[in-house]
């Protein structure tokens, strides 16, 4: 989240880096009062009269809709309880998709998106996490008063961070698409 900086010779991480991003997912044995979740809350994107992206194959909604129901079949076998924010075409603001998401505790969020422009610079797998307290979210260009605010999702930094990561990673493995990052 901070730039590397490169000092006599050496190459020097912020500690903030260390401690909230690289030290998670390097050894995730470390995690601090870890607990196994056991509910997935799946949240396919747009809905209803927002379509989201549109290509000659169809609309972001469906598709988001599409793989969301696909991977409640998946997780239910594998004994998680899913909760789908939407489970048909139907608008719901992103307020009541945190609220509804927020009633669940103990929980795991996934927003489920297609990237698409039309100039094919959005091609490719990227993940948003909630960005760890104190380092700056991908709008901010320095830490600012938001970045120091509390978020109940900020009592989970490590595990948020670990997850984004592992999701990418499983994605880029499989899909084969260019790598955008976490973010």
């Amino acid at each position: 989240c901070f730039p590397a900086r490169q000092i006599r010779g050496g190459v020097y991480l912020s500690a903030m880096d260390v401690t909230k991003i690289i030290e998670p997912v390097l050894r995730p044995g470390k995690i601090k009062n870890a607990t196994m979740v056991r509910t997935v809350i799946l949240d396919p994107g747009h809905g209803g009269h927002d379509s989201g992206a549109t290509w000659r194959y169809g609309r972001e909604k469906e598709f988001a809709l599409d793989v969301a129901l696909r991977a409640k079949t998946l997780l239910e076998r594998r004994g998680y309880q899913v909760q789908l924010t939407r489970s048909r075409d139907i608008f719901i603001p992103l307020e009541q998709r945190s609220a509804f998401a927020n009633r669940h505790q103990n929980a795991i969020f996934v927003s489920i998106h297609f990237n698409a422009s039309k100039t094919g610079q959005g091609t490719g797998i990227e993940t948003f996490c909630l960005a760890p307290r104190g380092v700056p979210s991908m709008d901010e260009e320095t830490v600012s008063v938001n970045a120091l605010r509390e978020y109940p999702g900020h009592a989970r930094d490590a595990e948020n961070v670990l997850l984004a990561t592992a999701m990418h990673s499983t994605m880029l493995r499989y899909l084969r698409l260019p790598d955008r990052g976490v973010k």
